[in-house]
């Protein structure tokens, strides 16, 4: 191989924490490729997204504690907030806190260095008390002066005053509760284990998931239209199988099992999975990489629950998806749908897993040279996308996403076991 793994992995992991770290020692989110500036913005969500794979990298824990350390500077009320070059009001919200505790769990899950356990706890404990709603769901966006959730037009880039309204996203809900369930079991916190459990419920309440056993992309006065698959489906649904796998709750089963079904039902197509349903009016989106990936990784987990069945039902959409973007040479929807390292990056890591007795690894290799040779522009830097039309950017997020690939593929190559406690975790994709 013209790029050797084990080389990628350190130049990838220091393009991350010497060059896109600011003199405010953070992280910083947007590299300019044409630039080559990085812009002035941090958000401690993305921490989740990269300080993870930077321990495995290096073997220690040293950089994620200091950035975990250093987010504590940049917190209202206990949560944190981004930075950006112009100050701006400081919001809170619930999507600021998902992947922090991600990261967190992930680190734990990996190290068992009590720090992050500790550290985890304390932020789930705050997220609750400020963040969590009497409904049990995790308010979308707070401003902390005035104590109101905002509408989804408010935002740092397009503010909004003049719509109050009550608004809830279920990729942060769904990731938050199963962290709490997650750091609640690690850490023997009841109240953790139930908040999480509280927020699943106030899911399957909503008249979306009554009518359809889907979850809608927004909950609030109403809720939306749409049902994306990812993240809006597939956030809630790893909440669920996360509940089971505690006391196997059989509320929690039967809507992980209809929520299943109503995906098999009306998101698969010809070529593998569609993200975009809206079941009002039976409309479909196209095939989709990431909600392929996202829906086998659902099928894959709740095999673990004890249907063997579902673990070879998603190897065969995902090898049927595999073979014609990288072993066919045709031109098709599938090939032309990998446009994104992260996304790639996470499919690859899919097939990895449901590939335990490397029949594959041709096939994965050719995978690996199609990363380097349309995203990679060395010394570690990685485009975000393959186009040239699109938006020449390298988000240090997507960084981190290339990384957890890179570690994947170097513990496949070494025939680690994927499936343990580990790299489970590692490997998540939230």
């Amino acid at each position: 191989m013209k790029y050797q793994v084990e080389k990628l992995i350190e130049d990838t992991s220091k393009r991350i924490t010497n060059d896109a770290v600011s003199h405010k020692k953070l992280v910083r989110k947007i590299y300019f490729i044409k630039e080559k500036k990085w812009y002035e913005f941090y958000k401690p969500d993305d921490l989740g997204d990269y300080a993870p794979f930077i321990v495995e990298a290096e073997r220690n824990t040293n950089f994620a504690k200091e950035q975990y350390i250093l987010w504590d500077k940049h917190k209202i009320e206990g949560i944190p907030y981004p930075l950006f070059k112009h100050p701006i009001p400081h919001l809170l919200e619930s999507k600021y806190v998902d992947d922090y505790l991600q990261g967190l769990t992930v680190i734990y899950a990996a190290t068992k260095d009590k720090f992050f356990l500790d550290k985890g706890i304390s932020m789930s404990k705050i997220a609750i008390k400020k963040l969590m709603q009497k409904n049990g769901m995790f308010a979308a966006v707070k401003i902390p002066f005035i104590h109101k959730t905002m509408s989804t037009a408010f935002s740092p880039l397009h503010p909004d005053m003049s719509k109050l309204k009550f608004y809830y996203c279920p990729v942060a809900n769904g990731v938050i509760a199963e962290k709490l369930i997650d750091l609640g079991v690690y850490g023997s916190e009841k109240k953790l284990i139930d908040a999480g459990r509280k927020c699943i419920d106030s899911w399957l309440k909503t008249k979306t998931f009554k009518k359809y056993n889907l979850f809608p992309d927004y909950t609030g006065i109403k809720d939306s239209e749409k049902c994306n698959l990812m993240k809006s489906n597939s956030s809630l649904g790893f909440a669920l199988i996360r509940s089971i796998k505690v006391d196997n709750n059989q509320e929690h089963k039967k809507a992980l099992f209809l929520l299943l079904e109503e995906l098999s039902k009306n998101y698969i197509c010809e070529n593998g999975v569609v993200n975009l349903f809206i079941p009002s009016k039976n409309i479909k989106g196209k095939f989709s990489v990431i909600a392929t990936q996202a829906y086998c990784r659902l099928l894959l987990s709740t095999s673990t629950l004890g249907y063997p069945e579902l673990e070879e039902k998603a190897k065969i959409i995902a090898f049927k998806v595999a073979n014609k973007a990288f072993l066919s040479k045709e031109n098709n929807e599938i090939k032309s749908s990998f446009i994104e390292d992260d996304g790639q990056g996470d499919f690859a890591i899919l097939l990895m897993i449901l590939d335990k007795k490397r029949e594959y690894k041709e096939l994965l290799k050719k995978i690996y040279e199609d990363m380097i040779n349309k995203y990679y522009l060395g010394n570690g830097l990685w485009r975000d996308y393959c186009i040239d039309t699109m938006q020449q950017t390298a988000h240090s997020k997507y960084l981190g996403g290339v990384l957890k690939y890179l570690l994947c593929y170097q513990a496949y190559l070494n025939d680690e076991d994927l499936s343990n406690e580990k790299w489970q975790y590692i490997s998540q994709d939230r």
